[in-house]
């Protein structure tokens, strides 16, 4: 004997109608058994057909048999012309070229519609028309989603799809690289590139959200789309209680969600095109030089470190003795248009330019001064203060600039 259905435990009785019901269904030869879905599939007897010439596969058999049994014949088979448009909108999404058309009409030979298939899939549309399905199950989107729906630049991983498509990906590999292509020993950056599928849900930067609440959401949205696309069933009844009717539990969701929950990304997009963390993808025409590029870049990067660190028991010494003269005499003046000298005042500080003419820096608040390193005194920036230069005057954005200072952080 099985437990009690309903279970006592949810305070739940079926009356004595329903229980007549249910043994009456049972002496009627009611067949109990578990949901499709959790049945392994076996291969089904072919059925019996009284037209076995219309018969070209298997799978014909159990068409004929339905019309057969419904009283239908098949139709016609289609011309050749209508049978190359259907292939090339089932394959491509687009009609045929009139040239295939035509050689397919031509052609004799008795796999003519097979070699015609073989042509379709190496276009590579059949890429873009069957990869759009996936890209939709993935929720593969231009921009964030919510709030203001701010552009997102993806479509490195739609092109990676694309060419996984067309390169015909092992479905295990198609799923560990887009789950954790990032994780793999030495990732390539195409690898890497797969994991957009998990930086395709929605995103936010509304000031009025909850930032822990939608860490969860993001996980969560992660979980359900995960286990609906890989595993062809839905999590998310699991989100609040046990499901119903299949064997996923609250814990499994939870312990699933746990793995998407250790994430980088932050909570809020900033509503910029791309939301840390990024990669650099270069053209695919560009790689082999970029690659070059970057292997000499941290040859470079590591030549500066050591070379400075080499020259910092000599620096340190000269700047503390260095004169401001010498750096004055040292700036370059071609196309300067003026040149601030802070000294400590009311609220304000002298800027003359190279004809002399004075004008003037407007604190916004009360400045700070402290000691300096190459003048007497340096101008601690505070924060959200600003200083404004009235006569400089206005910029045009298509108007090229340069500013420099010397800065200390603290």
């Amino acid at each position: 004997h099985g437990p009690l259905m309903p279970p006592p435990a949810g305070h739940k009785t079926l009356s004595p109608v329903q229980i007549a019901v249910l043994k009456r269904w049972i002496a009627d030869g009611a067949i109990y058994e578990q949901h499709w879905a959790y049945i392994a599939p076996k291969r089904p007897v072919l059925p019996a057909v009284k037209n076995s010439a219309w018969v070209r596969n298997p799978i014909d058999r159990f068409i004929l048999a339905k019309l057969e049994q419904n009283g239908l014949k098949p139709a016609p088979e289609a011309d050749r012309r209508t049978l190359a448009r259907r292939l090339s909108l089932d394959i491509t999404g687009l009609p045929p070229a009139p040239a295939d058309v035509e050689a397919f009409v031509a052609d004799k030979s008795p796999n003519a519609y097979e070699k015609l298939v073989d042509k379709f899939l190496a276009n590579p549309q059949w890429g873009e028309h069957r990869g759009r399905y996936w890209l939709d199950a993935a929720r593969f989107a231009d921009t964030n989603g919510i709030h203001v729906d701010n552009y997102r630049e993806m479509y490195a991983y739609r092109d990676w799809v694309i060419r996984a498509f067309n390169m015909n990906m092992p479905f295990d590999q198609f799923t560990i690289e887009q789950l954790a292509g990032d994780l793999l020993p030495s990732p390539t950056l195409d690898q890497r590139i797969a994991t957009g599928f998990n930086r395709c849900n929605v995103t936010t930067n509304e000031g009025g959200v909850i930032p822990e609440e939608y860490a969860v959401f993001y996980a969560r949205d992660r979980t359900e789309t995960t286990s609906a696309v890989f595993l062809g069933s839905t999590l998310n009844c699991t989100v609040c209680h046990d499901h119903k009717f299949d064997p996923f539990t609250q814990k499994d969701f939870y312990s699933m969600s746990a793995l998407f929950n250790n994430t980088t990304q932050p909570v809020m997009d900033g509503n910029i095109a791309n939301t840390p963390p990024v990669i650099i993808v270069p053209r695919e025409e560009d790689r082999p030089r970029f690659d070059a590029v970057s292997a000499d870049l941290d040859a470079a990067r590591k030549a500066v470190a050591a070379r400075k660190a080499a020259a910092k028991a000599d620096f340190d010494p000269w700047l503390s003795k260095a004169d401001p003269a010498t750096f004055a005499g040292d700036v370059p003046s071609e196309g300067l248009k003026f040149r601030a000298a802070l000294s400590e005042g009311q609220g304000r500080a002298v800027l003359a330019n190279l004809d002399g003419k004075e004008v003037h820096l407007t604190a916004a608040a009360e400045p700070k001064w402290d000691t300096g390193i190459v003048a007497a005194h340096a101008f601690q920036w505070l924060p959200g203060a600003t200083l404004e230069v009235p006569e400089a005057g206005d910029f045009e954005k298509d108007q090229s600039f340069s500013y420099s200072a010397w800065v200390k952080t603290c």
